[in-house]
């Protein structure tokens, strides 16, 4: 599961989806992935250990 917050700014509009500053939302992996390298969001990402 990949997550992102956006920590700069009122809101985001990316793929077809808007972020809201200090919302934490669960995205795709190709989300987690444009998001992680834009510096107004924090991202992470939850690894599952079986």
């Amino acid at each position: 599961m990949y997550y992102v917050k956006l920590i700069k700014g009122q809101s985001f509009y990316a793929f077809n989806r808007r972020f809201l500053v200090s919302q934490e939302e669960e995205v795709s992996e190709k989300t987690y992935n444009y998001l992680r390298r834009n510096e107004f969001f924090e991202v992470r990402k939850e690894e599952f250990s079986a």
